[in-house]
């Protein structure tokens, strides 16, 4: 077998939106979405192993915006069934490795599901351990029982609380900045063993506001007077029956008071009225506040996923 590990070259997208689905069943990445994150993300860069004249990995090192630190990284990547077990995989985490060496790195972040055994075995087996899991839970929204909830959301803004989609909003001037300033306050207190940090407008603009799954009439905003103080969001994903929770939090001194739940409640009315019969989130499962709110609307929890650190 003759391997050869190079930059991605765009012509390379349709080709692994295949390998990572047959790596990591059940993933939904296609060459779209795969293109998109790329060209969204921060810091980054692409890698992919060619064998005997055909592409059969991939992997890339970037950082997260919302996470930023100058010596930490995250790192993704898959090699096809059909090509494990012959050194490929070595021979990507080698590349991305003496990538980000001239960085002087001081941590490497991947992640892997707990069902992927293999996938988990050879990264333990490279210095690998797990810091942190989180839940990915659907929701059946075609047998949502919505009355069960009647009235929650009409509670919350009898408190002098309204509940408005950003369209609604989009007139002010500044709708971008207080959204942008809300988000980051809100990221503050996602759990996480990595400090969030405050992104900026431009990076905002470009990976959240320009991204092809934003989608304004799903986000869900609580008003105090015209402060900002609490958020749900559905982005769009591949499978047209199905959205994808974004981030859903208030801030510190409006808890307590049900607005989160509203919050989802109205974004979830809006999506089962345009026919969506599934939502996705994502939950850590330290986030005992948020997954108590998503198992209370009957959310049902997949494998989790691992969220594994190298130190160096």
């Amino acid at each position: 077998m003759n391997c050869t590990i190079r930059p991605l070259r765009p012509e390379d997208y349709p080709k692994l939106g295949p390998i990572f689905n047959a790596a990591m069943p059940g993933n939904d990445d296609n060459p779209e979405s795969l293109q998109e994150e790329d060209a969204t993300s921060f810091a980054f860069a692409r890698f992919v192993a060619e064998a005997d004249g055909q592409v059969v990995g991939s992997a890339s090192w970037f950082q997260l915006p919302s996470r930023l630190h100058p010596q930490k990284f995250w790192m993704d990547g898959a090699v096809h069934p059909d090509w494990q077990g012959r050194g490929i995989g070595q021979a990507l985490l080698d590349q991305v490795l003496a990538a980000i060496a001239p960085k002087h790195p001081i941590s490497i972040r991947t992640f892997s599901r707990e069902d992927y055994a293999g996938t988990r075995r050879f990264l333990e087996r490279r210095g690998f351990a797990e810091a942190k899991r989180t839940w990915e839970s659907f929701l059946d929204l075609a047998a949502f029982d919505f009355g069960s909830y009647a009235g929650q959301p009409e509670q919350v803004e009898a408190q002098g609380i309204r509940l408005v989609t950003l369209p609604d909003l989009q007139q002010l001037p500044d709708w971008a900045e207080r959204l942008l300033a809300l988000t980051n306050a809100i990221q503050l207190d996602v759990p996480d063993f990595d400090a969030a940090a405050a992104v900026a407008m431009t990076t905002f603009q470009q990976s959240y506001l320009g991204a092809s799954s934003f989608l304004p009439a799903g986000h869900y905003i609580a008003l105090d007077g015209d402060r900002w103080v609490g958020l749900s969001t559905l982005w769009t994903a591949p499978d047209q029956t199905l959205m994808d929770t974004g981030l859903t939090g208030v801030l510190p001194e409006y808890r307590r008071r049900g607005i989160a739940l509203a919050l989802k409640l109205r974004s979830l009315q809006w999506a089962s009225a345009r026919g969506i019969t599934r939502v996705r989130t994502t939950n850590a499962s330290s986030n005992r506040g948020m997954l108590a709110i998503n198992e209370r609307l009957g959310f049902v929890k997949r494998p989790a996923w691992l969220h594994l650190v190298r130190q160096f």
